[in-house]
């Protein structure tokens, strides 16, 4: 995955979302969207919602939390 922009934070670690245009199990277009936030605590809490076209709703599709024991790695490319 390619991270295009992040935050980063004191109190919260970093944080960053993508979002993508599919076509849901329907047939509609939906654009779907997973944020990421990383404690400093290293848990990684991800969460997904899809916007829905057509008369506009956003759907929240689920939230989990997993512990990174080994921590995490990220890597800056200069274009």
């Amino acid at each position: 995955m390619i991270i295009n922009a992040f935050r980063v934070t004191a109190q919260n670690g970093i944080s960053f979302c993508n979002a993508h245009q599919t076509v849901d199990s329907f047939g509609y277009p939906v654009t779907d969207y997973i944020r990421h936030s990383l404690s400093r605590e290293g848990k990684l809490t991800v969460r997904a919602s899809k916007l829905v076209a057509g008369p506009a709703k956003v759907m929240n599709e689920g939230e989990f939390v997993c512990e990174l024991r080994n921590g995490a790695q990220f890597v800056y490319k200069l274009e």
